[in-house]
């Protein structure tokens, strides 16, 4: 996957290099890019105002952009029988700190994901780890999206 191509790319992925990662389905009927802030291309989700909420410029080093997904963010609720935060993220973890609401607003996210590639790196870390502890209590289509969400 993304975290053996960054560990064995010829030549490797320099940093500073924005990656993006996109299923292999997809049709864009706009540009990809990686401005963010006014781009002309891209659509904002119903409940995220471009006017009000922070829109980042562009996408690079500590500012992943990715699509809003309608997943929700069950992961989130602490009473949900499928989802053990604890278990995937581990004690101290950021994670641990998402509400629901804030989960559905800032994390129901999915490809395309455009990330700078130290920060890919940081992430299929975290994601790698967390798919299996998800899916082992949730094994449905979408525990990947959930585990690279939490």
């Amino acid at each position: 996957g993304v975290q053996h191509w960054l560990q064995n790319a010829v030549p490797p992925v320099k940093s500073g290099v924005v990656i993006a990662l996109i299923d292999p389905d997809f049709i864009f009927l706009r540009p990809l890019v990686t401005t963010v802030a006014g781009h002309p291309s891209n659509i904002f989700n119903h409940r995220f105002n471009p006017n009000k909420d922070v829109v980042p410029i562009k996408a690079g080093k500590g500012v992943p952009v990715s699509q809003m997904y309608g997943l929700g963010a069950p992961w989130a609720d602490n009473s949900h029988p499928h989802f053990d935060r604890l278990s995937a993220c581990g004690k101290g973890s950021p994670c641990l700190n998402v509400t629901v609401r804030f989960g559905e607003d800032h994390y129901s996210i999915g490809p395309p994901y455009i990330v700078e590639k130290d920060d890919m790196v940081r992430i299929t870390n975290s994601w790698t780890k967390f798919v299996p502890i998800v899916y082992a209590k949730h094994p449905d289509l979408l525990s990947e999206m959930y585990a690279y969400s939490m």
